[in-house]
């Protein structure tokens, strides 16, 4: 079993070596036979000057796993603060593994500041993945941006997966339109898999006009395309004569000829005159170009002054 000084002796070679592949290769080899314990002691013990940072993460990761309250503390005791969130935020992944509540706690009762606020969004990001209202209770203590947003929109859609009407409900009385938009693309794509209809219908009602709302439209036009495109063509069909309904166009009419060549062109040429209709023939042409070149060129040129 290797021992502090032994393995101590082993880094201060490693940190040597010029080229950082063959450092960090040299420096797993090294640490691949340290216990979890010993990281820990390795990491209190040492000299600065002993471990690099690559070496310090790799037995942050190791003690973390086995201890993760005793490897927070010790990374809170350190002086130098980017020092300290780095192994922190390396402790505080393992530990929400292990139990976010736990790790939620202790970064609420023992930091403050930005510090907090780090730790606890790792946590949160940890935490969503096996309970989505724990991961919004955290997001709702962060201050604003720092991945805020991000933490609760992914949230709210885990949880509008279980709960549809729930999440709906909750996302409703959000009062930051920033948010609440970003929440509610994340609810209308999770609804996909339930109820297309009720994520279009979620798109169109609860978010503003804005590049979240268009990637929600468009996502839920090709999954709605793939399944039931005639639907889908029905619903595109009543879109503005804009950027988002051309767009709209494009992306059905991308998933549907792959299932059907003849009635994507009937339904394009129902379309009345403007340019849902002319984005729709163009993208109906490079469909047949892929394969057809001279039908596409012939329907092409026949086809738009219909």
């Amino acid at each position: 079993m290797k021992n502090v000084s032994g393995v101590l002796a082993e880094l201060r070679d490693a940190n040597k070596i010029q080229d950082p592949r063959e450092k960090f290769t040299a420096l797993e080899l090294i640490l691949s036979g340290v216990s979890k314990l010993l990281a820990g002691v390795l990491l209190v013990s040492a000299d600065p000057d002993d471990l690099s940072s690559a070496a310090a993460q790799l037995l942050m990761v190791r003690w973390a796993g086995e201890d993760p309250r005793a490897a927070m503390e010790w990374a809170r005791s350190l002086k130098d603060e980017s020092l300290a969130e780095s192994m922190m935020v390396l402790a505080a992944t393992h530990w929400a593994n292990l139990n976010g509540y736990e790790a939620a706690t202790w970064a609420r009762e023992r930091l403050e500041g930005d510090l907090r606020a780090a730790v606890l969004l790792v946590v949160g990001h940890e935490v969503v993945k096996y309970d989505p209202l724990e991961a919004l209770r955290i997001g709702s203590e962060l201050p604003d941006g720092g991945g805020k947003f991000e933490l609760m929109a992914r949230a709210a859609g885990d949880w509008a997966l279980a709960d549809l009407d729930g999440a709906i409900a909750w996302a409703s009385k959000i009062s930051k339109p920033e948010l609440k938009s970003r929440v509610f693309e994340r609810i209308a794509l999770s609804a996909t898999s339930v109820d297309l209809n009720k994520a279009a219908s979620i798109a169109m009602t609860h978010m503003s006009h804005g590049a979240e709302q268009d990637r929600a439209l468009v996502s839920i036009i090709e999954r709605w395309g793939a399944q039931d495109p005639l639907t889908a063509a029905s619903w595109v069909s009543q879109f503005p004569d804009d950027r988002l309904g051309i767009d709209a166009v494009d992306n059905l009419l991308g998933v549907w000829v792959t299932k059907d060549s003849a009635a994507p062109a009937e339904w394009v040429l129902s379309l009345p005159q403007g340019p849902l209709r002319e984005s729709g023939i163009r993208a109906y042409v490079r469909f047949l170009e892929r394969s057809y070149p001279e039908t596409a060129q012939k329907w092409a040129s026949t086809s738009v002054i219909r």
